[in-house]
């Protein structure tokens, strides 16, 4: 008797026992500890562990696969080299959809999970989603090394040899004046507001801290700077995010138009305190009020600039009463009537008053 074909009887009659560890139907499944499945070539059930395989090679630079997994699927279906599904564990337990665990090598490449993606195609190596509607992933049109749909979260170092891109696929911006509140200074009043405070980084386990990376350590040792979370969700709230375990996170990301907003207000500010000191400074230079005497109507010779919101000649007797006021229209170099029929012979003080503050004065010698 041919030896393949006595196998092949020996495991038929294994297949018809209820109680075979090892069955094989007439299609060629096999089912190891169940009864085969029509869609799996070979069906595994156990209590503890599926299936353990180890692949041992002593040869120098050779390679050991414990698993290898190939799918192909023509046109639109799908194709999986390896698919693993946890969902038994219930209560505090852990359930791993796929778990890689690597130590073998000590200076060598040892990665618990790997992922490559092959040329001329797109997608990722590795694709996370924490979106239950979408637990095939994405048609992705773009190639990526790792590609996640949901958050992200690091309790190490993040280290990055390329550049962080923050997309603002969904920003609508209507011009210039879309960050504007009404008012001026509104950013910068607001920032001004805020306390920047130090501190150090304490990591959760201070046993781990000899197996941490170079920038992990310098990390622990040196100061860090940063906003109180508290204080800024009463300035800024949509800047602050609270988190499931009670802790709050900060956008610093989205302060920068913030910072940038506030910069162009002080820059306008600091422009108009520009503009004021120089009117100023020029009301001081042309201004003439001279040390004459002044009968009936006197003339005095002002220029006011344009930048000048109000301004006006106040006499003073020598007591500082003010006895006469004259508002000063804004023409530069224009000849100002004070009328000092009204006032009695004698020494005044005449000032030139720009925008509340003196800018100019003069003696005024008053006789009929």
């Amino acid at each position: 008797m041919n030896k393949p074909l006595f196998l092949y009887i020996i495991l038929a009659l294994a297949s018809s026992t209820a109680d075979a560890q090892l069955q094989v139907n007439t299609a060629g499944h096999v089912g190891m500890g169940t009864s085969p499945r029509s869609d799996y070539a070979v069906s595994v059930y156990s209590t503890n562990g599926g299936l353990y395989c180890v692949s041992n090679e002593t040869a120098t630079d050779s390679s050991a696969i414990g698993i290898t997994g190939i799918g192909h699927v023509p046109y639109h279906g799908m194709s999986f080299g390896v698919k693993g599904t946890s969902g038994g564990s219930f209560y505090d337990g852990k359930s791993f959809g796929v778990f890689g665990e690597a130590s073998g090598g000590n200076t060598g490449q040892n990665y618990g999970v790997f992922g490559h993606l092959g040329p001329s195609c797109y997608g990722a190596a590795v694709y996370g989603s924490s979106d239950s509607s979408n637990s095939y992933g994405t048609y992705l049109s773009a190639r990526y090394a790792g590609y996640f749909n949901g958050d992200v979260y690091v309790t190490g170092d993040f280290t990055l040899l390329g550049h962080v891109l923050y997309s603002n696929r969904n920003l609508e911006l209507t011009g210039a004046a879309a960050l504007e509140e009404g008012g001026n200074s509104v950013f910068s009043t607001r920032l001004r507001q805020l306390t920047p405070g130090t501190y150090y980084y304490e990591p959760a386990d201070r046993t781990q801290e000899d197996e941490m990376s170079s920038t992990g350590k310098q990390a622990i040792a040196k100061q860090h700077y940063g906003l109180d979370a508290d204080q800024l969700a009463e300035v800024f709230p949509d800047l602050v995010y609270d988190n499931p375990d009670g802790s709050k996170s900060i956008n610093y990301i989205e302060m920068i138009p913030i910072l940038v907003q506030a910069i162009n207000e002080l820059k306008a500010e600091v422009s108009e305190l520009k503009q004021e000191n120089a009117s100023l400074a020029k009301a001081r230079t042309v201004t003439s009020i001279e040390d004459a005497p002044a009968t009936g109507v006197s003339g005095v010779t002002v220029a006011v600039p344009a930048g000048i919101r109000y301004a006006a000649l106040y006499i003073y007797d020598l007591q500082g009463k003010k006895v006469e006021q004259t508002d000063v229209t804004f023409q530069a170099g224009q000849d100002v009537k004070v009328d000092t029929s009204r006032l009695t012979d004698g020494i005044y003080l005449c000032s030139l008053i720009a925008d509340g503050k003196v800018v100019h004065t003069r003696r005024m010698i008053v006789g009929h």
